[in-house]
């Protein structure tokens, strides 16, 4: 078993191998049952929990009373995870990571706005 997970690290970049792909985002107003809507399209109502990939920028907008604010996530690189790629692969997995973004993080992971 530990030869696989070895191979898996020295053949794919550390956060290939074991990083999820989406970061679950909170989404809250202060208006419960607020309209969400992510990257234009109708995601439900807040309170919401929704799921964003980790490899896109995306905007979240929340609807209420003729209102809306939003929410800019931005999608970036994860320090952690280049430091594991190039101490465990020995810099190859930063190549693999790099090129599928699959390192990176959304952040904030939380959306509140005052609609």
């Amino acid at each position: 078993m530990k030869r696989i997970v070895l191979t898996a690290i020295l053949a794919s970049g550390c956060a290939t191998a074991f990083k999820a792909k989406t970061t679950q985002v909170s989404v809250t107003s202060n208006t419960p049952g607020a309209t969400v809507i992510v990257d234009g399209k109708p995601a439900g109502v807040t309170p919401l929990n929704v799921e964003l990939s980790n490899k896109d920028d995306s905007v979240i907008t929340v609807q209420a009373g003729g209102k809306e604010e939003s929410c800019k996530m931005s999608s970036g690189a994860s320090t952690g995870w280049i430091v594991a790629d190039v101490f465990l692969t020995t810099g190859v997995g930063l190549i693999v990571d790099w090129a599928t973004h699959n390192w990176n993080n959304v952040t904030p992971n939380n959306c509140h706005v005052g609609v």
